[in-house]
């Protein structure tokens, strides 16, 4: 192993390596391991499994049992790399920075179970924490993503303004994804969003009106209107419209 490696690193690519063969009780029994050693990574793999297959509740008490583990796990790990003679400024840095993006990634992640479970408050606030502490992509754009099917034209705008678009390519393509492959609240919540936007961008090209519903009631959310004030105030110039490309995936 190298530096950077370690044996709970191992066993959850070992782990993943199985999953995607099709031994997937046997990977997902090696990724859960690693994560309640702490590896961050197995952690968010476990949690963004345990939402794929519905079981939002088990998402939310894994994340609640593992994440003290893994805050111990990468503080002993940096304190390691740190008294490396080998390890240069640069190791250093990437492994700190794989580690927060993982606890990312897991907030990320779970804050769709909480969403699921009816909690919006707090699966806002742990996806304003991924944004903020990484400018986690897919925390950014779940909250958005959310908010299509209730003011679908005003989503269009932000999501045009705020990524780039590769990045609203593969997440839109996750979102097939998880429709197509996943079952349960995230994957209908995933295929309802992504019909919504379609709808949109069609009536849009098209020179139709957009009549947006239950948007008092969804922005009536104070966590909502903050997260969206926090997190999109700057917009990008330039680029393409949304609509000149997104017809394409469909």
């Amino acid at each position: 192993m190298g530096l950077l490696d370690s044996p709970d690193l191992e066993m959850h690519k070992k782990g993943r390596q199985l999953k995607d063969r099709g031994s997937v009780e046997e990977g997902i029994k090696l990724i859960r391991q690693a994560a309640e050693n702490g590896a961050p990574n197995a952690l968010s793999s476990l949690i963004w499994h345990q939402i794929i297959i519905d079981d939002l509740n088990g998402a939310v008490k894994d994340f609640e049992y593992c994440l003290p583990r893994v805050h111990e796990w990468v503080k002993k790990e940096n304190a390691r790399i740190a008294k490396s003679w080998l390890a240069s400024n640069s190791d250093r840095k990437s492994f700190s920075d794989f580690c927060s993006y993982e606890i990312s990634n897991s907030k990320s992640n779970v804050a769709v179970a909480h969403l699921g479970m009816g909690d919006q408050d707090k699966a806002m606030q742990l996806w304003s924490e991924a944004a903020s502490d990484h400018g986690h992509v897919e925390a950014r754009f779940y909250p958005i993503f959310h908010m299509c099917q209730a003011n679908p034209k005003m989503a269009i705008g932000i999501l045009n303004s705020a990524f780039t678009k590769k990045e609203l390519q593969g997440l839109v393509n996750t979102m097939i994804t998880v429709s197509n492959k996943g079952s349960g609240w995230f994957a209908n919540w995933a295929k309802n969003g992504l019909q919504v936007l379609k709808e949109t961008v069609q009536k849009s090209a098209a020179g139709g009106a957009v009549a947006a519903s239950g948007v008092a009631a969804f922005m009536a959310s104070k966590g909502i209107r903050n997260f969206i004030n926090d997190q999109f105030d700057e917009t990008t110039d330039g680029g393409e419209g949304l609509a000149d490309w997104f017809q394409d995936l469909f």
